[in-house]
């Protein structure tokens, strides 16, 4: 609203999607950035890792995610799609 962009209520829509499909990316970037007891606990509430399991980033990348692909090209064509959508 601040910006008074002509398509705000556009990318309101977008932006405000829940569950924010790549929600697991940002506790992913966050474990990365800040290996704590926290951060580990928050990756593993999002359910790619497993309770006890170590957590192995790159692992959890090529896992097959829910649509059927690795999940890091679902991270990369939502965040292409959530970006072509904003722009159009």
């Amino acid at each position: 609203m601040r910006l008074d962009v002509s398509n705000f209520s556009q990318i309101a829509a977008e932006l405000g999607v829940t569950p924010w499909p790549i929600d697991e990316l940002r506790h992913v970037r966050n474990f990365i950035a800040h290996k704590s007891k926290r951060s580990a606990l928050s990756v593993r509430g999002t359910g790619i890792v497993g309770a006890y399991a170590n957590i192995d980033v790159l692992d959890a990348a090529l896992q097959y995610g829910p649509g059927g692909t690795k999940r890091y090209i679902e991270w990369i064509n939502f965040s292409k799609g959530a970006a072509a959508r904003l722009v159009a």
